[in-house]
């Protein structure tokens, strides 16, 4: 068993709630936050609880225990995140100048990530399925559909996006305008909403999708929740109102999913922040507070401990002890590393606290600068690779078809999912012209069920055709495709070619996927 991002793309449904976000130091908590500590543990466990539904279901065809944790819980895991993020941060800005702020932000989220990364980078390599690492996808930058080791780095994209836009505001003498700005950012995503299609959600973004996406709608709302708790407009009860818009996100049946979603995790985090501090801990107290601790490393670690556990894990094993050894040992992993985190961010932290301004000043402001220039060349490239993806979709509506000519196009492996997705591989490339951009469709009639660009190496066909100048070269494709209807014609795999062709592939490629 492989990861599903790696194996399958940048689907199921799973990677649109993959994450959880890392707050501030958790090493000390003080009563102030003692409910958001636990709340951030508990959170934790619903995208843990979601995550290993939906494998299942995709590895095992068992949807039992989705029906149960079903999406709700992944997407309010997050929202609850993004929302206690958004708190803490406006706290932290208070005291920390824009230079100590960025630079805790960076210490608080890579260093733990790339350990992960070495970690799961050596297990998958023990068990026989070893993954490749994008350094882009390291850098934590926006910079749209992409591989990301550990699977489940969304949010961190969103995160670390935040962390730029409200350092940079402070270098460049706005800090005083924050609360404003945030204000204004509240009401430019309303109005973008409003506007129709605010509930897509991208998961792999770039940076100028960010600002207008409703996943950004609890971050905003927990920052100003800090502005109102500093005035005395909070009142412990507002957590009560989660309760309703919770329950409205389930009822609207997706229509003002993520709005209520946010609403309902902003409320609830804008409550327990004025609330009054447990008298006494306990040990339930204290298990919710180690929990608390570990739940960056759980974020961080579910999903490849899934991915280890379910290649170990005998086929005949069942369902629901797949269900629970994933969940168990994702748990057991992170209260494991929990406390390295805590204590790896306390000494970093010191470290920073201690080093001169000035020195602080620049790492910080080359970061920025990174991130920005990042972000714009992989923006760009995204952005065109949009368009080329929709001149393809204009080439193959044309009902003409080419000759292949110097063209080697197939799909060479087609399989089933469990849960009745069908994923199919191949390649295409003008050996004449191998820096054509290509993209594979599956046509009925003259419907586009589905297209895919050319975004995979295939090193055995570069051994085939004898092309080493073609070593590297991304000409491989791999594209998801399910609620196929075949009552409404046969199915046809046809290459588009950027030049204009379009070529057909031979009629029993696909015929599997009609087969009775």
């Amino acid at each position: 068993m492989t990861n599903l991002a790696d194996r399958y793309g940048d689907a199921p449904e799973a990677a649109k709630v993959r994450g959880v976000v890392a707050g501030t130091a958790v090493s000390k908590v003080t009563e102030r936050n003692l409910h958001l500590h636990y709340l951030r543990g508990l959170a934790a466990v619903f995208v843990v609880l979601y995550h290993c539904s939906e494998y299942l279901r995709a590895y095992r065809g068992d949807d039992r225990f989705l029906s149960i944790f079903g999406g709700f819980f992944g997407a309010f895991g997050v929202a609850v995140f993004f929302a206690i993020s958004g708190y803490l941060i406006a706290e932290v800005l208070r005291r920390d100048d824009p230079a100590r702020f960025v630079m805790s932000r960076i210490a608080r989220i890579y260093p733990l990530m790339l350990i992960m990364v070495g970690i799961f980078a050596l297990a998958l390599m023990l068990v026989g399925t070893p993954r490749g690492i994008n350094l882009i996808s390291l850098s934590l930058v926006p910079s749209g559909p992409r591989g990301y080791f550990l699977g489940v780095e969304w949010t961190l994209l969103y995160e670390m996006s935040y962390y730029v836009a409200l350092g940079l505001l402070g270098f460049v003498a706005l800090a005083a305008y924050r609360t404003r700005i945030v204000l204004a950012w509240l009401g430019l995503l309303c109005f973008a909403y409003s506007l129709g299609g605010g509930e897509h959600v991208e998961g792999m973004p770039i940076l100028s999708a960010i600002p207008l996406s409703i996943v950004t709608l609890p971050f905003l709302l927990g920052y100003l929740a800090s502005e109102a708790q500093k005035r005395g407009w909070l009142h412990p009860m507002l957590a009560c109102l989660a309760l309703p818009f919770a329950v409205a996100s389930v009822l609207s049946q997706e229509t003002h999913f993520r709005l209520f979603i946010g609403i309902s995790a902003g409320l609830l985090v804008a409550g327990l922040i004025c609330a009054p501090a447990p008298a006494s801990q306990g040990k339930p107290g204290r298990v919710a507070t180690r929990l608390g601790d570990a739940s960056y490393a759980l974020y961080l670690c579910h999903v490849p401990v899934i991915t280890v556990l379910g290649t170990l894990l005998s086929a005949a094993a069942p369902a629901p002890l797949v269900w629970l050894s994933w969940l168990a040992g994702s748990i057991a992993v992170a209260l494991l590393l929990g406390p390295l985190d805590v204590v790896l961010y306390r000494r970093l932290k010191r470290a920073i606290d201690a080093a001169p301004l000035a020195r602080l000043r620049t790492v910080a402001l080359a970061f920025i600068a990174a991130f920005l220039a990042i972000a714009f060349v992989t923006g760009r490239e995204t952005r065109q690779a949009e368009a080329q993806l929709e001149q393809a979709r204009r080439i193959l509506m044309t009902p003409a078809l080419s000759e292949g000519g110097a063209v080697r196009a197939d799909a060479d492996e087609v399989e089933r999912l469990p849960n009745g997705t069908w994923v199919i591989r191949g390649y295409a490339i003008d050996l004449a012209a191998p820096d054509l951009v290509a993209h594979f469709a599956v046509r009925q009639k003259a419907d586009i069920l589905g297209i895919v660009g050319t975004r995979r190496v295939r090193p055995d066909k570069v051994t085939a055709f004898q092309r080493p100048d073609l070593k590297g070269k991304r000409f491989g494709f791999m594209l998801l495709l399910d609620g196929i209807d075949c009552a409404k014609g046969p199915l046809e795999g046809v290459i588009a070619i950027e030049d204009g062709r379009a070529i057909k592939l031979p009629a029993d490629r696909l015929s599997m996927l009609c087969s009775p």
